[in-house]
C-alpha cells in the first residue's frame, strides 16, 4: 500500500511538472505567419505627459501584400522570434510604453488570423492574450519597428 501511494505521488509530481513546463514552452509567431498573405501595421506614439496618442502610421498606409519585399521582411522577421505564455491577464494601454505597434495578419480571404500588439515596455499581446518575450528579443523587435516607422 505504501509503494502504491509513493508511485501515485511521483506520477502526480511528474504530471504537474510536465504541465507547467508545457504551459511555459516557447511559442512561435510562425503559427500565424505561415497562414498569412496580407498584413497591416499601425504605429502609435503616446504622449506620456498628456496621455494623448498619435498615429505615426495608419492601417490604410501600411497594407502589405504577399510577395512584396516589405511583407516578406515582416513575416521573416517575426518568424525568427519566440514568445512565452504569462500569468498576467491585463495591461492598461499606457503600460505598453511610448510606442505601440499593432500588426494585423490576414489570410487570402481577408479574415483576421492574428492581431499582434508589441509595446515598447516589454508587453506583447496576441489576439487579446498577454505573452512575454525575452528582453533581448523584445528589444531587437521594438528597435526594428521604431526605426522602420518612426518619423524623422
Amino acid at each position: 500500500m505504501k509503494n502504491i501511494k509513493k508511485y501515485i505521488a511521483v506520477v502526480l509530481v511528474i504530471t504537474v511538472f510536465s504541465l507547467v513546463a508545457a504551459y511555459f514552452y516557447p511559442l512561435s509567431f510562425s503559427q500565424y505567419t505561415e497562414k498569412s498573405n496580407r498584413a497591416a501595421v499601425v504605429a502609435l506614439e503616446y504622449d506620456t505627459n498628456s496621455g494623448t496618442e498619435y498615429y505615426i502610421v495608419t492601417a490604410e498606409e501600411s497594407v502589405l501584400y504577399s510577395g512584396s519585399a516589405e511583407f516578406e521582411l515582416l513575416i521573416g522577421f517575426l518568424a525568427n522570434y519566440k514568445y512565452y505564455r504569462t500569468i498576467q491577464s491585463s495591461v492598461n494601454e499606457q503600460g505598453f510604453g511610448k510606442y505601440l505597434f499593432d500588426i494585423y495578419l490576414m489570410d487570402s480571404k481577408h479574415y483576421l488570423i492574428a492581431h499582434i500588439m508589441i509595446g515598447e515596455n516589454g508587453y506583447l499581446q496576441i489576439n487579446d492574450k498577454y505573452y512575454r518575450m525575452t528582453t533581448d528579443d523584445h528589444n531587437i523587435l521594438v528597435s526594428a519597428f521604431i526605426s522602420a516607422y518612426k518619423p524623422e
